[in-house]
């Protein structure tokens, strides 16, 4: 239902955006208009949910939980340090993530400079799951 409601929103602006167009914009504006549209979306996005949790809610629907490499919740600071080498990674168009393909242990550049990870918390997800220990806030409740 949400990614309905999010198809509709995303085809309405789009609507309203091309209905005041005399002409379609070039190629390289175009690609220079998208990217400053997902820095101005998404940094913003992440920041603040680095900020007032931890996790975005995307994350926790899907049951993953940023932890340090010492199993630890990371602090807000470090948190910070990942959202700036993730910025580090996307730059050399995409280089950093597409690093984790080949990494040994499937980490991409940000979480290396960061010291920080994404980790599956399997209590959140369907009762199918396998049930295991996560140590997660949500799970000490």
């Amino acid at each position: 239902m949400a990614g309905v409601v999010i198809a509709g929103a995303f085809l309405a602006m789009a609507t309203l955006a091309t209905s005041h167009l005399a002409q379609v914009p070039a190629l390289k504006r175009a690609k220079m208009g998208a990217a400053a549209a997902v820095l101005l979306t998404e940094v913003p996005y992440m920041a603040i949910f680095s900020t007032l949790t931890r996790s975005t809610p995307g994350m926790k629907y899907a049951g993953i939980s940023l932890r340090t490499f010492d199993e630890q919740f990371p602090p807000c600071a470090q948190r910070y340090r990942r959202l700036g080498a993730l910025l580090l990674s996307l730059l050399p168009m995409g280089l950093g993530i597409v690093w984790s393909l080949f990494d040994e242990e499937h980490l991409s550049w940000h979480d290396w400079l960061s010291r920080i990870y994404q980790r599956q918390c399997f209590n959140h997800l369907s009762i199918s799951s396998p049930q295991t220990e996560c140590g997660c806030a949500e799970c000490q409740v």
